[in-house]
């Protein structure tokens, strides 16, 4: 489960697959992201208010400690 603390990591995890996008092949990016990617897009994502998601980028985005995703997430981007 996932609060408004996870967001801003939940989403510089989301940026850092986005720019793998970049790296890899579609293919490729696929098997190695598609999976997370699609897990925070569809089921993570949507269970916060846009304002939620636009106040959890600007942490994100400012320079500073992130708070930790959960290990069982985490494990699912490898």
């Amino acid at each position: 489960m996932f609060t408004s603390r996870h967001l801003p990591a939940v989403l510089s995890v989301l940026d850092t697959l986005e720019r793998q996008r970049e790296e890899f092949s579609v293919p490729e990016w696929q098997a190695r992201f598609g999976l997370a990617h699609e897990r925070i897009t569809t089921g993570v994502l949507n269970r916060f208010s846009t304002r939620q998601i636009t106040t959890a980028r600007a942490i994100a985005e400012a320079s500073g400690p992130r708070l930790a995703l959960p290990t069982s997430f985490l494990e699912t981007i490898r």
